[in-house]
């Protein structure tokens, strides 16, 4: 299967001309299968593409999807915020902590999982060996991996992410894993913390942030201060931002009991760490 073969052209960048863009492959360690997206520079489907995408689900044996996202922007976004799955499933399948994922092809999932299950599994361990059924916050939850992984150990996860696609796959991903305990909320991480401190004044043993490389602002911190009782887990992909918001958590009473890096991407200097904090 080739490009060429189907008079689809590769994208020149400093002309912004060519149709093909990039081609991602999502993979699974889980079952081997693959999704192939097509990113090309066009905001509608071109018959030639479709025709491509279509050749490579008939080709290869393990590619469980194909799509087409489009992205006709000058940018350095390798994709846009829609993708039409051409031919099978929308998703593949990982396994972390037990509990099999759902990823799409605009999900935010860590393209390292063997790695990521180690971070998960060693927040998991922490919170079990100090907390019995903890009442959990997992906020900035994307597909809610992490509260996902920790409802075994919890009283309840109470889930807060923005974008509505991630909230309704982790409602899939619940209901196809028979999990019961826990709640999901699709509204912005800061709004959220001011309607539970307004309202419910639930308080938290345990709340996880994994916030975006920009780390949390300022307000989302001291919300976090006032609605945890126990530990904040802080889960970095950025040390830089993770200084700079410990700071401002010790600077408000916080401490900082230990902090654990993971190595994401050997011979890079990408970095996750999960940093423990006493409020």
């Amino acid at each position: 299967v080739t490009a060429k073969k189907f008079s689809v052209s590769g994208y020149d960048e400093k002309k912004h001309a060519g149709d093909l863009k990039h081609v991602v492959i999502r993979a699974s360690n889980y079952n081997n299968r693959a999704l192939v997206i097509l990113v090309i520079n066009s905001v509608k489907m071109l018959e030639k593409i479709k025709k491509l995408a279509e050749a490579v689900y008939d080709k290869f044996a393990n590619v469980s999807g194909v799509g087409i996202n489009f992205n006709p922007k000058k940018t350095n976004l390798i994709m846009g915020e829609n993708t039409e799955i051409i031919a099978g499933d929308a998703f593949i399948e990982e396994k972390l902590c037990d509990k099999i994922f759902k990823v799409g092809a605009n999900t935010f999932f860590q393209v390292n999982p063997a790695s990521a299950n180690n971070i998960f599994e060693y927040v998991k361990n922490y919170i079990s060996e100090n907390f019995e059924k903890p009442l959990i916050l997992d906020a900035y939850a994307g597909i809610t991996a992490f509260g996902i992984c920790l409802s075994d150990i919890a009283a309840k996860v109470v889930s807060v992410e923005e974008v509505k696609a991630s909230v309704d796959l982790a409602s899939k991903i619940i209901k196809e894993n028979g999990i019961k305990n826990v709640e999901l909320h699709n509204m912005d991480a800061g709004k959220f913390f001011e309607k539970e401190l307004n309202t419910k004044g639930r308080s938290f043993d345990v709340t996880v942030l994994d916030p975006p490389r920009k780390g949390c602002s300022e307000e989302s911190l001291d919300y976090a201060l006032k609605l945890t009782k126990g530990k904040i887990i802080y889960v970095s992909c950025n040390p830089a931002t993770l200084a700079r918001d410990l700071k401002y958590l010790t600077e408000h009473g916080a401490k900082v009991e230990f902090i654990q890096p993971f190595d994401m991407f050997p011979h890079t200097y990408h970095v996750e760490d999960v940093a423990v904090i006493s409020v």
